[in-house]
């Protein structure tokens, strides 16, 4: 049930929230830092998702995501995101796996998706 959620939000077990565009950064880094891991295709499948409520948002920047081809294209994209969203908290850039909530009824905006919370406090 979390694959895709982790998708979207690679941080999705920690204690706190983590903003995805900073997460981008740090992907970017483990790119860079182990060379060859990861095609170039790969890596702009996974901008799509940790970004998709940005891209969602910022159509410009999608139509510039999909049309990249190196690694300094994606970057710099993400970075004209970020600078974009730099206001958007954390919490508001997470979209993608909210796509399944309109079949079921929910919408995001109302319902909480997330805690913080120790798991012995939320069902006691």
């Amino acid at each position: 049930m979390s694959s895709e959620s982790i998708l979207e939000n690679p941080a999705l077990f920690a204690d706190k929230m983590y903003d995805l565009d900073e997460l981008v950064e740090e992907y970017f880094e483990m790119v860079e830092k182990y060379p060859g891991e990861c095609s170039n295709g790969c890596i702009k499948a996974h901008l799509f998702k940790i970004l998709y409520k940005g891209l969602t948002e910022h159509t410009d920047l999608r139509t510039e995501l999909g049309q990249s081809k190196t690694l300094e294209q994606m970057k710099e994209i993400a970075a004209k995101l970020k600078e974009r969203r730099k206001d958007v908290p954390a919490e508001e850039k997470i979209g993608w796996y909210y796509r399944h909530w309109k079949g079921m009824g929910l919408d995001p905006k109302n319902e909480i998706t997330h805690s913080f919370q120790p798991f012995d406090e939320q069902c006691a």
